[in-house]
């Protein structure tokens, strides 16, 4: 039988159905972005570097790369990138296709270090990346799922109280102010600075973050906790629905002034409640296996260990 040979071609609108079927099929532990997610991101960053491309082995898609500035970098030089491809259809020469296009819309934009994320399951994707270039940085993502039915809730219950009776509130960004919002976001990149990184980080551009957060598919102030010590924004934790009835902890902060307080705990139990009562089964969330604090939190609650991802980078 005769392989169709490969075609690349830009993404199209109407390709968003189909790239979701092959992300749950790459990676069935972690279900999909919510529909509308892509052409949502995509239209948010009309005016930065991005790039989705298509691989097509005759008539059927097979696999896709998205290609992308590193948004939170301080330094201009790094880059992203991450090829899927429809398990049924490795080896065929998707991915090599794929990543020969990715390779030319890099050099085209001047980058310097590429990095790209590849699961540690014994597939195929870490021997492909190391086949181009690319090296561990040694930094690891411990990827979790928690039933909210079975979450154990006894100590994060406890560090609730105890952050109440410090009378710091926990409550949702619908219930602000709207002009408030700019302190949420100044709080969320403080406490997101100082997450293991390979890159020094800075700010996310403010449009970025609230398409990100609050106005995508899944997002939205009314899932967005905030720590409040008096006004004082101390602490964020926004869950983003995904399909499938689950959710993902998209991030889990506090300021550097009030850690160890308990406060995140505190958070974490405000979004499994609400997911509790509103029909979420399952959330989802990855942690730099260096944060120890947060791992120890989601080990407590009684997060489900899931395949880890080692994170890759070629320097041209």
């Amino acid at each position: 039988m005769t392989t169709p040979a490969v075609a690349v071609r830009p993404y199209a609108a109407d390709d968003e159905e189909r790239l979701l079927a092959i992300m749950r099929a790459a990676e069935p532990d972690n279900p999909p972005p919510m529909p509308g997610y892509i052409a949502h991101m995509l239209d948010a960053l009309s005016e930065e570097q991005v790039a989705i491309d298509v691989a097509e082995a005759g008539a059927a898609v097979a696999g896709f790369a998205l290609t992308t500035r590193y948004f939170d970098a301080a330094d201009p030089g790094a880059y992203t990138l991450q090829i899927v491809v429809e398990p049924e259809q490795r080896g065929h020469g998707a991915g090599r296709a794929l990543y020969d296009r990715a390779s030319a819309i890099l050099h085209d934009w001047r980058a310097e270090r590429i990095y790209t994320s590849v699961r540690d399951d014994g597939g195929p994707g870490q021997g492909f990346a190391e086949r181009r270039g690319f090296e561990s940085t040694g930094r690891i993502t411990r990827s979790s799922r928690l039933s909210t039915s079975t979450a154990n809730l006894e100590k994060t219950q406890a560090a609730a109280a105890r952050v109440a009776a410090q009378g710091i509130r926990i409550v949702t960004l619908r219930d602000m102010e709207s002009d408030r919002i700019q302190d949420v976001y100044r709080a969320m990149n403080e406490a997101t600075k100082d997450m293991p990184s390979s890159e020094q980080s800075t700010d996310l551009p403010f449009g970025l973050w609230r398409a990100a957060f609050l106005d995508s598919p899944g997002g939205g102030a009314e899932r967005f906790w905030v720590a409040l010590d008096g006004e004082t924004v101390v602490g964020v934790a926004p869950l983003t629905l995904l399909g499938g009835g689950a959710a993902t902890n998209a991030f889990t902060g506090v300021v550097r002034s009030h850690r160890g307080r308990g406060i995140a705990r505190a958070l974490k139990l405000a979004t499994i409640e609400w997911a509790r009562a509103n029909g979420v089964d399952y959330i989802y969330t990855g942690n730099d296996s260096d944060n120890a604090p947060m791992l120890a939190v989601n080990r407590d609650l009684g997060y489900e260990q899931l395949p880890p991802s080692i994170e890759m980078v070629k320097k041209t």
